[in-house]
């Protein structure tokens, strides 16, 4: 009994010292590695008994598309960008039944992932690890998820992969049926990057409303943060069409990168707006959501 009575007492002690870690590992972080949300889990998940129960061999982009066209957060933009979700739902079905092959025989079925898959995944999830490493959060983070549910909400702020980097990864290939769908449609992956970043949608991001001023006055060239442009292509474009001496630009560069603001020069209004308009050029052309507005000197210190 007392052997019986001392094993119990040991239990009951490792329980009570265990349990805390056990909840803070099962509940505090968002999965077991804490790298993917829920959403991108329960999307995969349905990739994946879709293409098993069609006994589909390999789970290719076009079927995480179709997934995609469910998430919360990747619909969301998708909406965004103003396109028509069942329109394109159903070119990619005709797509993924035309091209994807089938098992032969009637055992049970284990589709595995195409190398285009893991190429997108190990892609959005090698840009959230690099986020993991600056301080900040996620820019304008709630301007694309208005409507998503508040248990996946609740993470936007983390620094792990959801629906939105994978549409965002996704777009980065540069072929295939799943992608080339969208771009028909008018996705494209600039596109889905300001609107996740900026929160940006229509045809004229860059728009603003005319600058009521003195022609002589100055004005003050503001970039914002996003998670999207590399931070060499920022100090590039600040040395060429600001004139910034490299460690000035890299100083700017590193402050819009953790307060999310930074006026990156001052210039005459005519000055600032011809220089601004040639930062988004740059940015364009090199498919980056990069983004920089004109204001008054004084709305930023």
């Amino acid at each position: 009994m007392i052997a019986l009575g001392f094993i119990i007492g040991a239990l009951a002690v490792g329980l009570v010292l265990y349990l805390p870690f056990f909840l803070w590992f099962r509940f505090r972080r968002p999965n077991a590695r804490g790298m993917v949300a829920l959403d991108v889990e329960v999307s995969l998940h349905m990739a994946f008994v879709a293409a098993r129960k069609l006994r589909y061999e390999t789970i290719s982009l076009e079927q995480l598309l179709l997934a995609l066209l469910d998430n919360p957060r990747a619909a969301d933009v998708l909406r965004s960008c103003a396109v028509d979700i069942e329109a394109i739902r159903a070119d990619i079905s005709a797509i993924v039944r035309d091209s994807s092959p089938v098992a032969p025989g009637t055992g049970a079925v284990e589709p595995a992932a195409s190398p285009e898959l893991q190429r997108v995944l190990q892609r959005a999830i090698a840009r959230v690890l690099a986020l993991r490493r600056s301080p900040g959060q996620r820019p304008n983070a709630s301007k694309a998820t208005s409507w998503v549910p508040a248990f996946l909400r609740k993470s936007a702020g983390r620094p792990a992969v959801d629906g939105r980097d994978v549409l965002a990864a996704l777009l980065e290939e540069p072929e295939g049926g799943a992608v080339e769908e969208l771009q028909r449609h008018g996705v494209t992956r600039l596109t889905v990057t300001r609107v996740i970043a900026h929160g940006i949608t229509g045809t004229d991001p860059d728009a603003t409303s005319p600058l009521q001023v003195d022609g002589t006055a100055s004005m003050a060239i503001v970039l914002e943060n996003d998670d999207f442009t590399p931070m060499e292509f920022v100090v590039e474009v600040l040395q060429e069409h600001l004139g910034l001496a490299r460690e000035s630009a890299v100083r700017v560069m590193l402050q819009v990168h953790h307060e999310g603001r930074a006026i990156a020069g001052r210039f005459p209004v005519d000055v600032s707006m011809d220089k601004a308009e040639r930062l988004r050029a740059a940015a364009r052309q090199a498919g980056h959501p990069f983004r920089c507005v004109v204001e008054a000197d004084n709305t930023l210190r």
